[in-house]
């Protein structure tokens, strides 16, 4: 989404289409308000609720996936900050992070002064 949309609105502020760069904002922003109809009117939140499915596809869900217990299991803190792939997971997506928005926030310079 991401690559798509940064390939999108170059081309959009390049382009005389609703007076250039405004029309990134109103497009995307359209978008999204589409794509959350959408999500609003088509996801359920149990097999039960869905008008959709089959009374068959029904039954498979509920019998195959995610048996609720009565009681919640606890979670062992202490265990999951003590896990090596735990902090591998926490500094990989710090590290995506910070290498993300150093590119963003320097893109403009970069098309400014390079390109």
């Amino acid at each position: 989404g991401t690559v798509a949309t940064m390939a999108a609105t170059g081309w959009l502020c390049d382009s005389d289409f609703m007076g250039g760069w405004p029309s990134v904002f109103y497009i995307i922003g359209v978008l999204g308000v589409v794509w959350s109809i959408a999500w609003f009117l088509l996801v359920f939140n149990h097999p039960q609720l869905h008008p959709r499915i089959s009374e068959e596809e029904r039954e498979y869900i509920l019998h195959y996936c995610g048996k609720k217990t009565e009681k919640a299991l606890p979670l062992p803190w202490k265990a999951v900050f003590t896990s090596l792939p735990v902090w591998a997971i926490i500094v990989v997506h710090f590290g995506i992070n910070w290498c993300f928005y150093t590119l963003l926030t320097e893109l403009p310079t970069y098309l400014d002064k390079i390109q």
